[in-house]
């Protein structure tokens, strides 16, 4: 999907605003690999990064399903069935140092002129929060002065803020994203 979705939004040739919510997270990367390198830094003006990026490993997937089946106590259960399931969706190791390399350091993926918004609930329990801190300050360490990341953290489950503070949500966006992007502000 992320091939198609890269060719789809470069024959628009428009500015976008790439929104990525949980496991959309894996596309959107792969959405920015299969887009022209200059294309994409040029017109990538702003990313949402909410509830995202989850750990690729089965605590992550089998939080997830928990909080979707609202049973938090079945994830010792179910962290083992994502195991064949992983390895069925090709998420290795290797998968994982590859994916790595998108995302983190000087040579990531993420269009340095983006300003970027990171959403997420305070009871989250699929998000690592050692591993998303690492990558927010991966991003504000190699942005360019264009940029502007920010942050909102939302008293909800993983997912649910858009859904829970729908007003609030909208207006995060306006006024810590999209007012922050310079062409769109003036």
């Amino acid at each position: 999907r992320g091939k198609a979705l890269a060719q789809r939004i470069q024959n628009a040739n428009k500015p976008v605003v790439v929104h990525s919510i949980s496991g959309s997270f894996w596309t959107v990367i792969c959405m920015l690999e299969n887009m022209e390198k200059g294309w994409r830094d040029e017109n990538v003006k702003a990313i949402v990064f909410d509830s995202c990026p989850a750990m690729s490993d089965k605590e992550a997937f089998a939080s997830w399903l928990s909080v979707r089946l609202e049973h938090p106590r079945l994830k010792p259960f179910l962290a083992p069935l994502f195991v064949p399931f992983m390895a069925f969706c090709g998420i290795t190791n290797d998968w994982r140092g590859q994916t790595h390399a998108k995302m983190f350091g000087k040579n990531s993926l993420l269009p340095r002129n983006a300003s970027i918004l990171f959403v997420y609930g305070s009871n989250d329990p699929v998000l690592n929060r050692r591993y998303l801190k690492s990558f927010i300050n991966d991003i504000k360490k190699h942005k360019s002065t264009k940029a502007c990341i920010s942050e909102k953290e939302f008293d909800s489950v993983h997912t649910l803020s858009i859904r829970e503070y729908e007003e609030e949500y909208h207006e995060t966006h306006a006024d810590q994203l999209l007012a922050k992007v310079p062409e769109w502000s003036s």
